[in-house]
């Protein structure tokens, strides 16, 4: 049995395995509490790992349509060296498995990722695609993710570069940054002067980088847009900012940058490529959502279980339900573990490969909130109405098709897994990124998307 048994096509060719349970951090935005019990769930891992239970699930929910691997759960290079055997029998396993995907902080040693790629099997080029976690200067990553990790991973990063320039390797190594800001950071964004400072820093980051990448061993991707924390908690202020903060990075587009891609939102980016396929919005409304529950799956830390992706692999514990309730973490995820919505993602959004009806309401839930999105469409117009009739976004959204597209732009930033946690339904969108994108910043968004169609015709 396979969760593709059930769909003429394979659907689900992706996996993001819980592949740490603990992390070396404390950032701020994070919603995963850094308490005690996340070693013990580290330890469960490295034992699914060495005896291979892992192998063994993804064998069971994918069959041989197994494409691509992703590492998550923390901080995936603690335990990515006891990855190495796992990938020596999974290359012949997995017949179609190429990509592998990992995000870190790189605030551990960087031999370890380095040994990880030196040990790779070679009997396929493999993309091997490595994200670092680096929110911008001093200011803005010390800030969020503790004293001295600006420079430490800075630091890590050129090493890592220049260790792999002397590999001998077949494998497709790319490496790129993932910034991620929350409303003190927005804040401060909308000055011009210090959105420039942030991309100064990126662009003398990037050529340092460049200049230790002698052998073009590594792509350097050089998009350094940052993009919002979720779940996050935003107010009409914040969203007023983030307009200004967009209007800073327009600006900045004037100036020949050296190293960085040009200065834009990242969330601009993604409408763009979006609204040319408008045309499709109902018969191919998958386009239009993200791919958790889509084409990927979430292997959970315990054999035979996945969810819809990361965002599920603590639900399941109930010392994370206990650590939220006690550090009152943020206040969407308190609001989420508090109110029952926790409950929710249990019951509906995990699934046990070796229960047939347990995975058929699983497809069930997560196939009708991709597969058909009028219901969202319908809610999120409604409430993005309501909020401009009360003052709290811009007026020009008391038009309905107005409305709708901005319920179409704040689902390039949303979970549907956090709106099922804390409102009960994958089909009813915040009120927070209604009032993040709703006042200017979707406005500008969309006229600049406007006038780009045009031109391009």
């Amino acid at each position: 049995m396979t969760v593709n048994k059930y769909f003429q096509n394979p659907q689900y060719t992706a996996a993001e395995l819980f592949s740490a349970g603990y992390c070396n951090l404390n950032c701020t935005y994070c919603y995963i509490p850094k308490r005690p019990f996340l070693k013990d769930v580290h330890q469960g891992i490295l034992t699914r790992i060495r005896n291979g239970g892992f192998l063994k699930d993804l064998k069971s929910i994918y069959g041989e349509d197994l494409e691509f691997i992703g590492h998550w759960g923390t901080e995936p290079t603690l335990s990515i060296k006891e990855f190495i055997p796992f990938y020596k029998e999974a290359v012949k396993v997995f017949p179609k498995l190429k990509s592998i995907l990992m995000s870190s902080n790189f605030m551990i040693d960087p031999e370890n990722l380095i040994s990880f790629i030196r040990e790779l099997p070679s009997d396929r080029p493999l993309k091997v695609d490595i994200q670092i976690s680096l929110d911008g200067p001093a200011w803005v990553t010390d800030k969020n993710r503790g004293l001295g990790t600006t420079v430490s991973i800075i630091e890590n990063t050129k090493q890592f570069i220049h260790a792999i320039n002397q590999l001998e390797t077949p494998h497709d190594l790319i490496v790129h940054v993932k910034p991620t800001m929350d409303e003190k950071d927005i804040s401060e964004f909308s000055k011009y002067s210090r959105m420039k400072e942030y991309y100064v820093f990126f662009d003398v980051y990037f050529s340092e980088l460049f200049n230790l990448n002698t052998n073009n061993k590594i792509s350097i991707l050089t998009h350094c847009d940052p993009t919002i924390s979720v779940p996050g908690n935003y107010d009409r202020d914040t969203g007023i900012n983030f307009k200004s903060m967009l209007e800073n990075q327009v600006k900045l587009k004037e100036i020949s940058w050296k190293h960085i891609t040009s200065p834009e939102s990242a969330y601009y980016n993604r409408w763009a490529h979006r609204a040319s396929y408008f045309g499709e919005l109902f018969t191919k409304p998958r386009m239009f959502t993200c791919s958790s529950g889509d084409t990927q799956l979430g292997i959970m830390d315990k054999s035979g279980l996945f969810g819809s992706c990361h965002r599920m692999f603590y639900v399941n514990n109930p010392e994370y339900e206990k650590a939220v309730l006690e550090t009152g973490l943020d206040k969407t995820t308190l609001r989420g573990v508090s109110t029952g919505g926790n409950q929710a993602l249990k019951e509906h959004m995990i699934a046990d490969i070796n229960n047939g009806n347990n995975v058929v309401k699983f497809l069930y839930i997560n196939r009708a909130f991709h597969d058909f999105i009028s219901q969202f469409l319908a809610s999120g117009t409604a409430i993005a109405m309501e909020l401009a009739h009360s003052g709290l976004i811009s007026p020009c959204y008391k038009d309905r098709h107005l409305a709708t597209l901005l319920t179409l732009g704040t689902k390039s930033a949303n979970c549907y897994l956090d709106e099922k946690c804390f409102h009960g339904s994958s089909y009813i969108s915040s009120f927070s990124y209604f009032l993040l994108f709703g006042n200017g910043y979707f406005e500008n968004i969309l006229r600049r998307s406007l006038i780009k169609n045009v031109n391009e015709r």
